[in-house]
């Protein structure tokens, strides 16, 4: 599968737009919504290939964004970014939950294209068939860790 139609999710907009524009100049169609209750509107309107969102947003956050989507799209690929303290241990809850990958802010948008690009490789990529965690230490090296 191809990811192509993209949808981020994030209440900072300037990483927003950032993002958006990284994502775009990789030949990406990017449509953003700027909190979790937007992205609930949108993917009931739209389909997309796969949802980037963050953890932490006011209202609606990250976590029920990808319920929501497990429950009424389940074949979906989410990305989960976040800021929050707990690392691997975080990302291997939010994997089990059904997120492919999980990036901790902050990151290389490269990073983010790879999670996007893996995603695409696997058949059936939603679920928790399978997630990856990318957790960049101090150094800057990428830790990967997969949960089956």
């Amino acid at each position: 599968m191809i990811i192509q139609r993209i949808l981020l999710v994030d209440d900072d907009p300037t990483l927003r737009r950032l993002l958006q524009a990284y994502l775009e100049t990789r030949g990406h169609a990017v449509e953003t919504a700027e909190n979790g209750r937007d992205a609930l509107t949108k993917l009931g309107q739209t389909g997309y290939d796969a949802v980037v969102t963050d953890y932490n947003m006011p209202e609606v956050n990250g976590l029920a964004v990808l319920q929501h989507i497990r429950q009424h799209q389940p074949s979906l690929p989410v990305v989960m970014m976040t800021g929050e303290s707990g690392g691997l241990a975080a990302a291997q809850t939010l994997v089990a939950l059904g997120a492919q990958a999980c990036l901790f802010k902050p990151f290389d948008p490269q990073d983010l294209e790879q999670a996007l690009a893996d995603c695409g490789r696997v058949a059936n990529c939603g679920g928790t068939e399978r997630g990856r965690q990318r957790d960049r230490s101090p150094e800057g090296a990428v830790t990967e860790v997969s949960v089956s």
